[in-house]
């Protein structure tokens, strides 16, 4: 007489679901630890693992010996807030413990982006695609521009590949027209005038992620009598002069009749204007773009020093487009992805387009 098979216990759907969900869970915070996993991705992987452990909740031995529907139902409930806190907690220490790790390494190394923000993770490079060269190219500018302070510098120091790179986030276009509009056309806000030439300049951002603050200073080979975002409406976009305006009462020196030097109070004529303006970005979505108009013109120099320090004759110069742009300034990511502020130097010449 045979003798009864003793059944071999196996594993159910729900059992190697939850073993795979516990495989993946692990793997994912080796690929966070090592760097290789990232971001958004990682967290919808965490949240799959989660949802795979749903069928072993509903279908375990405990569940199902529960003597009526209502102790089934609070026993289903208690496994699921258990699953989602450990779950979140687990998302709470790979986001926060990710940032203090960057922190400590940079320390620990003393080669943090304060001390070497020429590195080799996020090199300080002409940002932009179309129309950007190298510095040694673009002729100076008188002025000097301004520097990066210690406000400016990165807000966290991260070790190499522990985050996304965001160090070339911002793109910049140049583009110049004659401007030949109609005197007093009221052009994106500003009253438009015979000597001002059109230099439309497109800020656009390349990464998956918003930017934060973009802040930066913007000048030309000539002046800039105005400036304003013009075809976008990007929110709380602002521009302002940020240097010393010419069409205020300057001085100027020279000989009186008796052959004595004086200096004279000389009001200029003409628009007020500046040859810096500061932009400030308070927020560019992800692959968004900002473009401002800035109208530019351009003023003859006085010549001579001191004794022969003279004005010209022709306070406005004849109208021609500017040659150079030079921009400078900061943007920075927002918090939960890695608070990081980056530099912006973008340097081109200019050529002069026919029509807008």
């Amino acid at each position: 007489m045979d003798e009864p098979k003793v059944p071999t216990p196996g594993i159910s759907f729900s059992d190697g679901l939850a073993v795979a969900a516990i495989v993946l869970t692990i793997v994912l915070v080796v690929l966070d630890k090592a760097g290789k996993l990232r971001g958004p991705t990682l967290f919808c992987l965490l949240a799959l693992a989660a949802v795979m452990t749903i069928p072993l909740v509903l279908g375990n031995s405990w569940v199902s010996a529960s003597p009526n529907g209502t102790a089934k139902m609070f026993r289903v409930m208690l496994l699921m807030c258990m699953v989602g806190v450990g779950y979140a907690a687990l998302s709470a220490w790979i986001a926060t413990g990710s940032e203090f790790g960057q922190d400590h390494s940079a320390d620990r190394s003393g080669r943090s982006k304060e001390e070497n923000p020429q590195g080799a993770e996020h090199p300080q490079e002409s940002i932009g695609t179309k129309g950007r060269e190298s510095r040694s190219s673009v002729p100076s500018v008188p002025t000097p521009k301004p520097s990066l302070a210690a406000k400016d510098k990165p807000i966290i120091s991260s070790a190499p590949g522990s985050m996304p790179d965001y160090s070339d986030g911002v793109e910049f276009q140049i583009s110049v027209f004659p401007g030949d509009y109609e005197e007093g056309t009221d052009v994106g806000g500003i009253k438009w005038e015979k000597n001002f030439s059109d230099a439309r300049l497109t800020i656009k951002n390349k990464l998956i992620v918003a930017i934060e603050k973009i802040d930066f200073w913007i000048r030309f080979d000539i002046n800039i009598a105005g400036m304003a975002q013009f075809g976008t409406q990007v929110p709380e976009v602002s521009t302002a002069a940020a240097d010393s305006a010419i069409g205020l009462p300057i001085l100027g020196g020279g000989r009186d009749a008796s052959g004595k030097e004086r200096e004279y109070p000389i009001v200029p004529v003409g628009p007020i204007s500046a040859p810096v303006y500061h932009v400030i970005c308070p927020r560019l979505s992800a692959k968004g773009q900002v473009q401002l108009i800035a109208a530019t013109i351009a003023y003859n120099p006085p010549t001579g020093t001191g004794a022969t320090f003279s004005l010209p004759e022709k306070l406005l110069a004849d109208k021609r487009p500017p040659k150079v742009i030079q921009v400078t300034g900061t943007y920075e990511t927002g918090i939960v992805d890695g608070a990081h502020r980056f530099p912006i130097q973008y340097d081109a010449r200019i050529k002069l387009a026919a029509t807008p």
